[in-house]
């Protein structure tokens, strides 16, 4: 497994949180992006906020973007994945 550092906006501020977390490949990092943008909609939902939407930043080991994921609390997520 490889590490990955997920940063994370919530839509509502201008904070990045940073999550590290080991996956086995695409559909792993997908779905831990996804699981991401699920709790922030949640935690949007408990603050009272909008319907905002919260993004994803994904950087392998070296420290470059592999991946981002833009999504709103209702379930649409746009996943984009920098080319190989």
């Amino acid at each position: 497994m490889q590490h990955y550092v997920f940063d994370v906006n919530e839509g509502d501020s201008s904070d990045w949180d940073d999550e590290e977390f080991d996956c086995e490949g695409r559909v792993s990092i997908e779905h831990h992006a996804r699981k991401l943008i699920n709790e922030a909609g949640a935690r949007q939902i408990a603050r009272g906020s909008a319907a905002l939407a919260a993004t994803v930043i994904v950087y392998g080991e070296n420290g470059s973007i592999i991946m981002s994921a833009h999504g709103w609390r209702n379930g649409d997520v746009r996943v984009r994945w920098r080319p190989i």
